[in-house]
């Protein structure tokens, strides 16, 4: 488990950092993914290798948050590149990317949680309809 980043990392130490943790955010979310199908379908079987890798999302998003705003100290900190069009770019996607992660795996827990809920319920709720939005 690498330290938490700090200003004074180097850009391209930082922004491989970034790209590791992105991979591993990866793979982890298709992790909690499958064992979210794999407990749907056997109701539960998988719920303490799914709380594991949830726990293992957070600490990776906890991560590459620190290290998107050590990105973001970086720039401020430094003149030189403050104004490098290229550097703020790469910390925009950075940003955008944490932000996805972190979209898609409030996404999945929320599935996840209602896959828990009892087959009547979930067919209750199927059935509602809700307005559109205009």
């Amino acid at each position: 488990m690498s330290q938490r980043p700090s200003a004074a990392h180097s850009w391209d130490g930082l922004r491989r950092e970034a790209r590791q943790l992105e991979n591993d955010m990866e793979a982890s979310l298709n992790s909690f993914a499958k064992l979210g199908t794999k407990s749907m379908d056997s109701r539960g079987g998988g719920a303490g290798a799914m709380e594991h890798v949830a726990m293992e999302i957070e600490t990776l998003l906890a991560r590459l948050t620190d290290v998107v705003e050590a990105m973001e100290a970086y720039l401020a900190s430094n003149a030189a590149a403050s104004g490098n069009p290229t550097m703020a770019h790469t910390l925009e996607r950075h940003s955008e990317i944490l932000n996805d992660y972190k979209r898609e795996f409030r996404k999945r827990k929320v599935r996840k949680n209602a896959g828990d809920l009892p087959s009547a319920d979930q067919a209750r709720i199927r059935s509602c309809r809700f307005p559109r939005a205009t």
